[in-house]
This record gives C-alpha cells, sequence and structure tokens, in this order.
C-alpha cells in the first residue's frame, strides 16, 4: 500500500482537468481567514507547473466552485490562478464565484471550447474574442446587455447559449441608431442575439426582469429551446424554427405563441393559475393547438384550475393534441414542488381520459 502511495501520488500533477470544488464544508473560522485555502490552491497549481510530464498547452479543464463570501483582497489569487490556465490556452473554463469580477484577459481566451459562469460580475466594454468557443452559459449573473452584446459577438461558432441572467436594459448606452429608442429594446435585442448566431443549436434564456412582446425567433439551426420569463404582462412569441424537436416554456401571464415547427417531439410546458381568462378551455385549446406535432408532453398545472375537459367541451373543441403518446401531468403542491402522474395513449385522440 505505501509503495503503491508513493507511485502515485505526484500522477496528479499531469492530469489536464483541474477542479477545485465542494468548499462548503469548511469551518466558519477558517472561511473567515481563507489564506490556507489560497496557499494550498496555489501549491497545487506550482506543483502542476513544476512536475507535470506533459507540454503547457495541455490543460484541458479548469473548474473553481466557491459558495461562501471571501473579501476583497481574495479575488487576486484567483486572478493569478485564472491567468496561469488560460496562458496554458485552456479549453474548458467553469467559475461559479459569488460576486467575482470576471478579469478582462479571460474574454481574450481565444483557445476556450466550453464557458460557464455562475454568480459573477461581467464587464466587457469591447468585443470579446472566442473564435473556437462552441459552449456558453451564463447563471445567476446581473450584467447589462451592452456587455452581454460584446461577450457574444466574439462568438461566431457557438451552438449551446444558456442565459439564466437579470439583465439590465440601458438603452441610451447600448443603442447606437437613436431612431430606435421608441422600440420594444428586450424584443429587438433577443430577435438580434439569435438571428447573428447561424450555428446555435440549443438556447435557453430565463430573464425575470424585462417584457417580452411579439417577438420573433427565426432560426434554421435550432434544435432545443428554453424560454422563461418573468415579465407580469402579457408574453407573445412567433417562433418559426424548422429543425426545433424540443420545447420548454414558462411565463407568468397567459402566453400567445405561434409555432411553425414541423419536428417539435417533446415539450414542457408550466402552466401558472394566473395565466387564464374565464374562458379557459378556450385557452388551452388555442395555446396546444400551436404545438399540435407533439409526441411527448410533460405539462405542469396548478391545482387552483380543472384542467379536465367535460364531455361538452370535447364535443364542442377538436382536440389540440392529435399526435401525443405520452403526457406526464404534474401538480404543484407547495413552494414550486410537483407531484406527477404519468398518461399513455395507444391513439390519436386529442384529449385525455379523466
Amino acid at each position: 500500500m505505501s509503495l503503491l502511495s508513493k507511485r502515485w501520488r505526484w500522477m496528479w500533477v499531469s492530469s489536464p482537468f483541474l477542479y477545485f470544488n465542494g468548499v462548503t464544508d469548511i469551518p466558519l473560522s477558517k472561511v473567515n481567514n481563507p489564506g490556507w485555502i489560497f496557499k494550498f490552491f496555489y501549491d497545487c497549481l506550482t506543483c502542476h507547473e513544476k512536475y507535470m510530464q506533459v507540454p503547457e498547452t495541455s490543460i484541458t479543464s479548469f473548474k473553481f466552485e466557491k459558495y461562501y463570501m471571501l473579501k476583497h483582497d481574495g479575488t487576486r489569487p484567483v486572478n493569478d490562478w485564472l491567468s496561469f490556465v488560460v496562458q496554458r490556452n485552456v479549453k474548458e473554463l467553469e467559475l461559479c464565484y459569488n460576486n467575482y469580477l470576471l478579469p478582462q484577459f479571460v474574454l481574450n481566451a481565444s483557445s476556450l471550447t466550453v464557458l460557464k459562469l455562475t454568480s459573477l460580475k461581467l464587464e466587457a466594454p469591447y468585443a470579446s474574442t472566442f473564435p473556437s468557443l462552441k459552449v456558453l452559459s451564463l447563471r445567476n449573473m446581473k450584467l447589462d446587455s451592452k456587455s452581454l452584446q460584446n461577450l457574444i459577438s466574439g462568438c461566431p461558432v457557438i451552438e449551446d447559449l444558456d442565459l439564466r441572467i437579470d439583465l439590465v436594459f440601458d438603452v441610451s448606452k447600448t443603442l447606437e441608431n437613436p431612431s430606435l429608442l421608441n422600440v420594444n429594446f428586450p424584443k429587438q435585442w433577443l430577435e438580434s442575439l439569435i438571428s447573428n448566431l447561424p450555428l446555435l443549436e440549443r438556447f435557453a434564456f430565463v430573464c425575470r426582469n424585462s417584457e417580452f412582446h411579439n417577438v420573433s425567433i427565426r432560426s434554421h439551426s435550432l434544435k432545443s429551446l428554453l424560454i422563461s420569463v418573468g415579465s407580469f404582462t402579457e408574453t407573445s412569441f412567433s417562433i418559426r424554427t424548422p429543425n426545433l424537436t424540443f420545447l420548454e416554456f414558462i411565463s407568468f401571464q397567459k402566453p400567445v405563441i405561434s409555432i411553425e415547427a414541423p419536428n417539435l417531439f417533446e415539450a414542457n410546458v408550466k402552466l401558472s393559475e394566473i395565466y387564464w381568462s374565464k374562458d379557459l378551455y378556450n385557452d388551452l385549446v388555442h395555446f396546444f393547438k400551436n404545438l399540435d406535432c407533439l409526441k411527448k408532453l410533460k405539462l405542469y398545472i396548478s391545482p387552483k384550475q380543472d384542467y379536465i375537459f367535460s364531455e361538452s367541451i370535447r364535443k364542442t373543441l377538436s382536440p389540440p393534441l392529435p399526435n401525443l403518446k405520452r403526457l406526464d401531468a404534474f401538480v404543484s403542491i407547495q413552494d414550486g414542488h410537483f407531484v406527477g402522474n404519468y398518461v399513455s395513449r395507444d391513439n390519436c385522440c386529442g384529449y385525455v381520459d379523466e
């Protein structure tokens, strides 16, 4: 055992994967004095640089997750670690660090193919340089739309874009054409974003503080789409995505959707009790007719509404989902938790029996 331990002791220093995770169990006394943590990470990187048996361009992935707040002087060591991996042409970078301001040199790390950021601050006054970046994920980050625009403008081959953020739309600083000041800016921004990413296959967009009305999403490359908008005004989307196979849609108000997606196979839809008017059944039928090619549906609903179509309704309204083969219905119980029930269909009837 001792011989094996000595033999393997320094094997890790040649690994192209550096993951620093799971520091949530550190005692509070050490959290308040985190110098020993920085020393440990610094020693790890120093050993990697000194003893690794592979070229300096060998760092494939660097992940750093830190869930507690450090003092301001804690940012410099993290900057040094990032500088270390960027200089060695890291390909995949994942950071989770509350209120840490991402250094500008990371925005010009041309070797990156994957960039995932959580709970950071990001300021991008100039366009980024990510010629090889295919995956970009921004979660729980508050940034202005200009910085986001500059970040994405340097990603010509992006395929997977996940935005779950609080965007700040400062029209006066973002729009160069003054004639556009009167338009619905979130709408114009979102439409432009998608149209300028011709290789985009997966797009997830979660935004809680902006209004989106009459938004047109058009993309031939898009295969998976998630939209969650926290606006308390009517949300309307026109979606033209011929190759879309998966859709997830969440909204706090009754959505108005027009969809042309002939290859759409599966959808997740979350309905709130405040969605619908008194004419609930007509609203539902109209909504789901846009998804008439679906084969699989996960439906999240509120117990405050009766979603069972009566016999008279079934005789009056044509089935909205004639091709549906599987329905998973989830009813909200409390605090956003859902309980589920699976309904299978062997025929192409439009309504699920009680």
